[in-house]
């Protein structure tokens, strides 16, 4: 006799509706181990049952890069291929050749280095800011780490969108600093509020991995591609004794850093 295999599933964050009674429940929790943080636990539950409290957000997609007039708009094309993930996950109308002419558009004739933000809404309209390019600054960037951790698991951490309170709040924290270092509920390092973390161990540059919660950065694509640098999981310890630091963006592409005195002290 021919048996056929069970499957079984385990629903996570799902809303179970008893329709006789109109009641609904909402499972969230997480697993204890011996090193677990009674607070760090507790902050990743609040995270998982924001969903109830919270509104829907009326977000927009974001992309940021640099343009010249020699070499036009850098990395074009692995930008919008990151805009298009975007919008296939969160629903997003999307219509690259729209995106594209709206921003030929906003670049014609445009004789001057600038900084260009592609804005995408749910409906599909694409808009298109100019700005000066930042000018490039001679010394390192000076970094902090900030204590308060980010859930890995977010999806807002792996999207460029509009909802940048997580990172706005931990830069307004930190005064003392060009930009500030994330970490996450497990201690690992993910990103900074503005680019991507490159650290030297040795001889080799490493940049976080992405499941510990950061966004897929177009140049720190382009240089996982390239072998510059190589992806690890990356602790605040590593982080302390790294030989070299950096950070990368499309927008400013390679810059040194160094970690400012508040972090120091954590040692």
């Amino acid at each position: 006799m021919r048996r056929s295999g069970a499957r079984f599933s385990v629903a996570i964050r799902t809303v179970v509706l008893d329709r006789l009674s109109g009641e609904a429940v909402y499972g969230a929790g997480g697993g204890i181990t011996w090193d677990s943080d009674a607070g760090a636990e507790y902050a990743e539950l609040q995270t998982k049952t924001a969903v109830l409290t919270t509104g829907r957000h009326n977000h927009h997609l974001l992309e940021t890069l640099a343009y010249s007039p020699e070499h036009g708009a850098r990395h074009l094309d692995r930008h919008l291929a990151r805009l298009a993930d975007s919008a296939a996950y969160f629903g997003f109308d999307w219509d690259a050749a729209h995106t594209r002419e709206v921003l030929q558009s906003a670049l014609s004739g445009h004789a001057n280095p600038a900084r260009v933000r592609i804005r995408l809404t749910r409906g599909g309209d694409a808009s298109v800011d100019l700005a000066p390019l930042p000018a490039t600054a001679a010394d390192p960037v000076v970094l902090v780490i900030d204590d308060e951790p980010v859930d890995s698991t977010s999806i807002w951490l792996r999207h460029k969108t509009s909802r940048r309170e997580p990172y706005t709040s931990r830069s307004a924290r930190h005064p003392e600093a060009d930009d500030v270092i994330l970490v996450n509920e497990r201690g690992e390092v993910t990103e900074t509020t503005i680019a991507n973390l490159a650290v030297r161990i040795d001889d080799v540059w490493c940049t976080p991995a992405a499941v510990s919660g950061c966004l897929p950065g177009v140049e720190r694509a382009h240089l996982l591609e390239s072998q510059r640098l190589h992806e690890r999981v990356l602790t605040v310890a590593d982080v302390l004794s790294a030989n070299e630091l950096a950070v990368v963006s499309s927008l400013r592409g390679w810059r040194a850093a160094v970690l400012g005195k508040s972090s120091r002290r954590r040692r």
